[in-house]
């Protein structure tokens, strides 16, 4: 089971609603071992994807041919 948490004072906050039913899934009064790591904002990946496909569109024919095709380059 892999949840994304926010640390706060307080402790652990689950990120998503999906997360906090993973949670839920947790027994009050067990021990378990976590693998902390940063995860990528999720927010700046969906803006660096819309921007590679605004940017996309204003290629040319030739460009666009160049890069391999009209979707190959964002589906990469």
């Amino acid at each position: 089971m892999k949840i994304n948490v926010l640390n706060t004072s307080s402790g652990f906050v689950p990120l998503t609603d999906e997360d906090y039913e993973e949670k839920k899934k947790l027994k009050i009064g067990r021990e378990y071992q976590a693998d902390f790591k940063m995860i990528r904002n999720y927010e700046f990946h969906k803006k660096f994807f819309a921007l590679i496909n605004c940017a996309f569109e204003y290629l040319n024919e030739e460009q666009t041919e160049r890069l391999g095709g009209d979707n190959k380059v964002r589906k990469a």
